[in-house]
């Protein structure tokens, strides 16, 4: 909670400092007053902005897939008893990968920030050189500043937060590895398999004794053609749904 309180306060100060930040017109890539060089510039920084929305879409995506699994495969199976104390580690490990999700989600949109941030002051200096406009530069490249900081402390905290899942996770093979030389562990890898279904063993085909007669070929079967095993509904192949 403290940390979803803090991501709404850092997305409130970036829509702040995009909404009153010093405003800076666009340059149309094709006027032909401004030489190819600057144009192909300010395109390359606009790309960039367009990148960094799609990767903070995706960031989104993935976060709310990550919640998801937390609530459909850890905490909406119901696991055996004694797997409890290695879901209850699969738990911490789920909780930590939603936070981890959020703060890549921080982290994009921080990107999206600072890739907003150069566009603005490519576009300022491009028009200054080519004389097509009067910005004040120092609040352009302070909010660049400010943006790049920022992705470098998200960056840093991204870096310990993974260090400890990793941590988090060894800890949770562990126990499964505890409760896997004891239980059955056919619903981690399967979740919604017939487990009483799976046990039950599968019909084989009876083999002719070697006394046996063949049973004779209808017309236009060919010599040796294996008779199709007909379906069972016994036992068989594990029934997954």
């Amino acid at each position: 909670m403290r940390h979803l309180t803090s991501l709404s306060l850092w997305l409130l100060i970036a829509a702040l400092l995009i909404g009153c930040g010093p405003r800076v017109k666009p340059i149309s890539l094709h006027d032909s007053s401004i030489p190819a060089d600057s144009r192909r510039f300010v395109a390359d920084t606009e790309d960039a902005v367009s990148i960094a929305r799609v990767a903070r879409d995706e960031a989104a995506r993935e976060l709310r897939e990550v919640r998801d699994w937390r609530r459909d495969v850890v905490r909406g199976v119901e696991w055996p008893a004694p797997a409890a104390s290695a879901i209850e580690r699969l738990e911490m490990v789920a909780d930590q990968r939603v936070v981890l999700a959020e703060m890549e989600l921080e982290q994009a949109n921080a990107a999206l920030e600072l890739a907003q941030a150069k566009y603005d002051l490519v576009t300022a200096e491009t028009a200054i050189r080519h004389d097509i406009a009067r910005y004040d530069l120092e609040p352009l490249r302070a909010r660049t500043d400010t943006a790049r900081d920022k992705m470098r402390s998200l960056t840093e905290s991204i870096l310990l937060k993974r260090d400890e899942i990793d941590e988090l996770t060894t800890r949770w093979w562990a126990a499964y590895a505890s409760w896997a030389d004891k239980g059955d562990t056919r619903l981690y890898y399967v979740p919604f398999i017939d487990v009483e279904a799976s046990k039950a063993p599968a019909k084989k085909r009876k083999k002719p004794r070697e006394d046996e007669p063949e049973e004779p070929k209808k017309d236009g079967e060919p010599a040796g053609a294996e008779k199709e095993e007909e379906p069972s509904d016994e036992g068989g192949d594990l029934r997954i749904w």
